[in-house]
Formats: C-alpha cells, structure tokens, sequence
C-alpha cells in the first residue's frame, strides 16, 4: 500500500530553544528596531516561569518571566526566531491567550475526515493528530487501510475540502440517504 502512496512531507529541523542575542528596542511602538545585545538578561535575574504564547497572532515564541533582585518581576518574549522583547503584564496575558485560542483552533481538525487521490482512486482517513514545535504545524493522517502521512495545514485544508466534496456527492447521488 505504501508504494502508491506520495512520500510524507519532512520536518523542517526543530528551532534551538537557546536565544540568539538580539532583542526589539521599543517594541510597542512603530519605530522598533532590532539590536545586537551580548547579554540576555542581567546576572542577577532568576527565571520564575515559562509558558507558550503568541503576539500579533502570528508569531509564537516562550513568554519568560525573571524574577530581579528587590523582587521586580521583569517579562520577555522570545519568539522561536530567536528574536526577545520585553512585554508588560497585559501583553504577557494577551501572549498566553492568543496561544491557547490557536491551540484549541488546531485541535478542532483532530479528529475530521479527509480524502486523497491516489492513482485516480479516492482513498479515506482521520486527522488523529497534530504536532507544534517545528516553524510549520502538521497534522498527522490515519488512513483506513492504516497508512500515515503528516500534512502541513493548506494541503490539510484542501483534502477536507476534497472529502466534504465527495460527501455531498454520494449524498445527493443516493437521493439524500445517509
């Protein structure tokens, strides 16, 4: 069955979690620019915590909250480019949830219906995961007969497309049965 099938798509390598040292300067405003820093965060400064999030929608990265001497609680953002900007408390809380929206907006395919061609024949199956971590999200595809492939999400998209295309046809071909 394997050989009929087109060879799953490659993982781009995963992204150092080690930032690189460049930061924005100014980030909040139009006027930001990247500058080159030889150190991340001063020598005093303790990392207190690290969750995922997401600015501007777009872009993803670990927010990082240090904890400085005289107990000032100071936030960075480095995104998986390696690029670091400070944020304030309402950025921080922003950053968090637009990663968790995306999250539950990723994890709403798990579990749909997809189909493929394959020399010429239509052949069935299950998005039964998703993996982040890479520059690219893919989700994972069981098929009926058992193979896998990982799709990237446009050509995910377009093969639930495929199959709700099919669906209402064989639908409209039965006369609306089942």
């Amino acid at each position: 069955t394997a050989a009929r099938r087109v060879a799953t798509q490659k993982r781009a390598p995963r992204a150092s979690k080690t930032p690189k040292p460049t930061r924005l300067v100014n980030a909040g405003s139009n006027s930001a620019r990247e500058v080159q820093s030889t150190d991340q965060r001063p020598p005093t400064a303790t990392t207190r915590q690290t969750t995922r999030g997401a600015r501007y929608r777009l872009h993803y990265g670990d927010v990082i909250e240090h904890e400085e001497a005289g107990g000032k609680t100071r936030i960075e953002f480095h995104y998986d480019d390696g690029v670091t900007e400070e944020l304030d408390e309402e950025q921080a809380r922003e950053a968090r949830k637009l990663n968790a929206q995306k999250q539950v907006e990723k994890a709403s395919l798990v579990n749909k219906r997809i189909a493929k061609l394959f020399d010429g024949q239509p052949f069935f199956g299950t998005v039964t995961s998703f993996e982040d971590g890479t520059p690219e999200t893919l989700w994972k595809v069981t098929y009926d007969d058992g193979d896998e492939e990982e799709y990237a999400r446009q050509e995910l998209e377009q093969h639930l497309e495929f199959h709700e295309s099919l669906t209402a046809f064989c639908q409209g071909y039965n006369g609306g049965a089942g």
